[in-house]
């Protein structure tokens, strides 16, 4: 083992000289504590918070399921034009196109 420099034992010194001390011991400080935290809930309690939290979940996944079933399903013609937006901007991606694709027929809107 190396031996210890005058920096390392001037270290361990003031360490040994500045150590905090302990308190004495208590025996009814952990008494004390246990009496001063608020009592646990009933089992009945913690039933009955379980049950109303399984009520709202299965309110909100049948509100969610409801919603994704009666969402709005796009036209044929919205299918059509989506489509052609597509196949226009794919071409135009890897060809030059004259026209702009957001300035196209397609996409004005119809009053």
């Amino acid at each position: 083992m190396k031996p210890m420099s005058d920096r390392d034992r001037t270290l361990v010194e003031f360490l040994k000289q500045h150590r905090a001390i302990a308190p004495p011991e208590n025996p009814t400080l952990e008494d004390r504590i246990v009496a001063s935290l608020p009592p646990r809930p009933s089992r009945r309690w913690r039933r009955r918070s379980i049950a109303s939290v399984a009520v709202a979940a299965s309110i909100a996944i049948a509100w969610v399921g409801s919603r994704s079933v009666t969402s709005n399903s796009p036209s044929d013609e919205e299918l059509a034009q989506l489509e052609a937006f597509v196949e226009q901007t794919w071409y135009c991606s890897v060809e030059r196109c004259e026209e702009d694709v957001w300035d196209a027929e397609l996409w004005n809107s119809n009053p």
